[in-house]
């Protein structure tokens, strides 16, 4: 399924095949509490989430997506099987805490789907990953084998991470999302609303969908920051708020080879500046006319995604976190969030290599205000990152969350729990208790 998934397993075999090897005694130490399986929610407990009927009820469909995997038949069933456990799992513990019935079920007038929605995107990279894989071979028939547990590390980094370091193109990211959107529309066309859960490098790709599908951009806000004269005319005339992906669908906006997102055509020069910029100004107009059908057809709409779960999460290390560019879509993001009913959690264990914990103290909304200039008001949206440091080894660790889902699903559980009292107004409530 990932990279240490994959490696997991494969020390799991090593140990009941070759006990007697010292060379693999390492290996299987160190991996033996991720061997063992993972107990069925108590039928006491599954039993009502069981009978929770989605075509009668109002019901919250929990989505996930996996991290890095390979383009095999055999990696989505796995994944599809990983996902049933650990989704009774989630629900129950969910179902436990008087927190979610207040906040994420809205004082219980709506049900999580205990069908989960699994969404398969391992095969998108297909042809990127088998290039991978071509230049692993001729890199060891160049450089020679490289020894047992080198090969094991070599193979498992280059065919396990691909997945994480592909969906980092801006292209990539696009046909993710834009597949995403289609599922989460179909959903919501059912009267559901929608919790996006991603592990790894599906952790990337639902905050990333978050970023550019949540409508929190309203350029009117940003005219005040403007200083020539034909961009505040545009901003003044964007209709608003929309969404990143709208803006750069429909032409009006695009992206710089520096990261920046700029309205299209503004950084150009030509000898004939006022032919030119007679041109750039027809285009936006023609752009602006069309701006509300893309933000119909790309955007969230209110309360359609309520949160996202993250988990093994490497995006602080390889994405940038709230110190990054001002006024960047990121920053505007977390600002939205703050402002509306959605919050994010991010759960990581302690011995995880990959996955890393995301800011979430009380100041943010301070924080958030100084670094954009821009006022952030304390709204219904709370950020809050918890940790767990029971069964699992450093080596098992970035698979613990579906290996001990009933582990991973209680401090889920815990860390919604705290977050929410926090924002409701306890300041002492801790995201780990």
């Amino acid at each position: 399924m990932t990279m240490i998934s994959a490696a997991t397993q494969l020390s799991c075999r090593v140990a009941q095949a070759f006990p007697e090897r010292l060379a693999v005694l390492a290996i299987v130490s160190l991996s033996l509490s991720g061997c063992a399986g993972a107990p069925k929610v108590p039928q006491e407990r599954s039993a009502p989430l069981q009978a929770v009927d989605c075509s009668r009820d109002a019901c919250i469909d929990f989505i996930y997506l996996h991290g890095s995997a390979r383009p095999y038949p055999e990696h989505r069933e796995e994944f599809y099987a990983y996902i049933d456990d650990m989704h009774d799992w989630v629900s129950a513990e969910l179902y436990a805490r008087a927190e979610v019935h207040q906040g994420l079920l809205q004082q219980d007038r709506r049900e999580i789907n205990p069908e989960p929605v699994k969404f398969y995107w391992g095969d998108m990279s297909a042809d990127q990953f088998q290039t991978a894989e071509e230049l692993l071979h001729w890199s060891s028939a160049r450089k020679g084998e490289p020894g047992l547990v080198a090969g094991m590390v070599q193979k498992y980094f280059v065919l396990g991470m691909h997945d994480t370091f592909w969906i980092g193109a801006q292209q990539n990211k696009r046909t993710v999302h834009l597949a995403l959107h289609e599922l989460i529309q179909e959903r919501l066309a059912l009267g559901r609303q929608v919790v996006l859960l991603g592990h790894s490098a599906g952790a990337m790709a639902i905050q990333g969908y978050a970023m550019y599908h949540l409508p929190y951009l309203d350029p009117k806000e940003f005219v005040d920051f403007e200083q020539e004269p034909e961009l505040k005319e545009l901003l003044r005339r964007i209709p608003g708020p929309t969404c990143a992906r709208a803006l750069l669908e429909s032409g009006l906006f695009e992206f710089q080879p520096d990261g920046a997102v700029t309205p299209r055509l503004e950084r150009d020069q030509l000898p004939d500046m006022r032919a030119f910029g007679e041109f750039r100004g027809a285009l936006w107009d023609e752009k602006v006319r069309i701006l509300p059908d893309f933000t119909r057809q790309y955007c969230m709409p209110e309360q359609g995604l309520r949160g996202i779960i993250t988990y093994g999460h490497p995006g602080p290390v390889l994405e940038g976190t709230i110190e990054g560019k001002e006024r960047s879509l990121f920053l505007l993001f977390l600002r939205y969030a703050l402002e509306h009913d959605f919050f994010w959690v991010n759960i990581s264990h302690t011995n995880d290599p990959v996955g890393y914990a995301l800011y979430d103290e009380a100041d943010l909304p301070e924080r958030l205000s100084e670094i954009i200039g821009m006022p952030v008001r304390r709204g219904g949206g709370f950020f809050a990152s918890g940790a767990e440091s029971r069964g699992a080894s450093v080596i098992t660790a970035h698979s613990w969350y579906w290996l001990k889902p009933h582990q991973f699903a209680r401090t889920l559980a815990e860390t919604y729990a705290g977050g929410y009292r926090r924002r409701m107004g306890d300041p002492g409530a801790k995201v780990d208790e």
